[in-house]
């Protein structure tokens, strides 16, 4: 009997964070590199730049996510405009997404070092909800049984949006992912259209010290999932909220700390991040994340906490006028 109730809170689990986390991936050190988000933030230095992220969810719970990323950019002085070329895979037991997205951003400088960026990012997104055993211990519908047992996939086209405003004390952008979201019917498939907002500051407590706070919010569109009625999963069409407060501290640009606090709406979701990281030469950079979830994902379920790890790899380009339309605090 108990082993019964664990597969079912299980496969609720699963269900809830496959209709919900149809949401962007939400990593700890995301201001790092953003391009996957806002594709205005491409080509926004005078180095070509590589990230790959990796992060795993509630250790130990098999079936937790696990998401990889890797984000790579850089500035073509003759076109004045960045290029590049985001990967992230994204798995929550047998349910995957993969989306692939080349970018490209058109910077305008506005004053001395203030720029503003428009950038565009089209690609695919490739969906696919592999079987699961949970499924014949509980009665649900035919056809759903059918997509959970079987498995199904789905590739898709994908584009987003964004622009950011920067200059070397402040940072503000704007981007919308997934507008190709409303060309598809099938719920179960399609990403939901986000938005994100954030702001950065740049302080400067001596020449060798410097602060970044920073803020972002994230919003969503849950449509209703073709398990909501079944289930009875309250996902029908509303909008998601993530806020997202934090900062980070570095020291004569070798290492660096930080922390943040992050909130959702409506489920009122809460968590913690503390980040550490050192630059082990002057091109490759490492840091890591520690994200706590206060209170239980579903009652009787322990959470477990998140690791992140960020790896970075740079390389000089030509001097040139570029905007850190991010700013990076191991600069």
């Amino acid at each position: 009997m108990k082993l019964s109730r664990l597969y079912i809170i299980l496969f609720m689990l699963i269900l809830s964070f496959s209709a919900q986390t149809q949401q962007d991936v939400q990593l700890s050190q995301q201001y790092l590199s953003r391009i996957n988000v806002n594709p205005a933030a491409t080509g926004t230095s005078n180095y070509a730049d590589a990230y790959l992220f990796a992060r795993q969810q509630w250790m130990g719970f098999e079936g937790a996510p696990s998401t990889q990323m890797l984000n790579a950019h850089g500035y073509v002085q003759d076109i004045r405009s960045g290029v590049g070329l985001s990967i992230v895979n994204d798995m929550i037991g047998r349910n995957r997404c993969l989306n692939m997205m080349f970018s490209y951003a058109y910077h305008i400088q506005t004053g001395e070092e203030r720029f503003f960026s428009l950038g565009l990012s089209a690609g695919l997104i490739h969906r696919r909800f592999g079987g699961n055993i949970i499924t014949e211990m509980i009665e649900i519908d035919p056809d759903i049984r059918e997509i959970l047992s079987n498995g199904q996939s789905v590739y898709r086209p994908d584009v987003n949006f964004g622009l950011i405003y920067s200059s070397p004390k402040f940072a503000f952008g704007l981007s919308a992912t997934h507008l190709t979201h409303y060309l598809f019917k099938e719920s179960w498939f399609r990403m939901p259209l986000h938005g994100y907002a954030f702001i950065e500051l740049g302080l400067d407590f001596s020449q060798t010290v410097r602060f970044t706070p920073r803020a972002q919010v994230m919003s969503a569109l849950a449509y209703g999932s073709v398990l909501g009625d079944t289930l009875k999963i309250p996902l029908m069409d509303k909008v998601d909220l993530l806020f997202d407060l934090g900062g980070t501290l570095s020291v004569q640009d070798k290492f660096w700390i930080g922390g943040a606090f992050r909130a959702g709406m409506p489920f009122s979701s809460v968590s913690v991040t503390a980040t550490v990281g050192v630059n082990l030469t002057p091109n490759l950079r490492i840091g890591y994340a520690y994200d706590h979830k206060l209170g239980n994902t579903f009652q009787n379920v322990k959470t477990y906490g998140s690791h992140e790890i960020v790896l970075n790899y740079r390389m000089k380009l030509t001097e040139v006028e570029v905007a850190e339309a991010t700013p990076r605090f191991f600069e």
